[in-house]
């Protein structure tokens, strides 16, 4: 029971973490995408911090979001069953230090990709007519990279 648990979750990291990795080759070689990092990205038709700026109405929001991801919210369900299901304390504690480094190494290609996304030339990707400005529409950055 607890071993199959394990190891699906075991697969399904390899596997997101593997297809993270192989779609970035495939969307730094887009004839759109231009170069790596630019402080400004022109988008819309014009120039744009890739940092941005948090709004006034926005900073509560933010602080929300913050206290959850530091004191934990749903998903630390699973990381608590985990770890409350180990032999000892001693594996307790490698488990959360390897799952906190795994987590950090499972982002990074998730930033590349971002990148990747924020420097590509929108105008120069065959899309089907659809306008990349409108905020509904930035979900489909990444597939639309892919498959140009």
């Amino acid at each position: 029971g607890l071993y199959s648990v394990a190891f699906t979750d075991v697969f399904q990291l390899i596997c997101i973490f593997v297809g993270l990795i192989l779609a970035i080759p495939f969307m730094s070689a887009n004839k759109a995408v231009t170069t790596p990092y630019q402080g400004e990205v022109f988008f819309g038709g014009k120039n744009h911090s890739v940092f941005g700026t948090i709004e006034n109405d926005d900073i509560a929001l933010w602080i929300d979001h913050m206290v959850m991801m530091m004191c934990g919210g749903i998903p630390w369900q699973a990381y608590f069953q985990r770890v409350l299901s180990s032999k000892s304390a001693t594996v307790a504690k490698v488990l959360s230090v390897c799952a906190g480094f795994g987590c950090f190494c499972a982002a990074i290609p998730a930033v590349i990709i971002g990148v990747v996304t924020l420097n590509t030339d929108w105008s120069g990707i065959d899309n089907g007519n659809i306008d990349m400005t409108d905020e509904n529409n930035y979900k489909l950055a990444v597939p639309l990279c892919l498959t140009s």
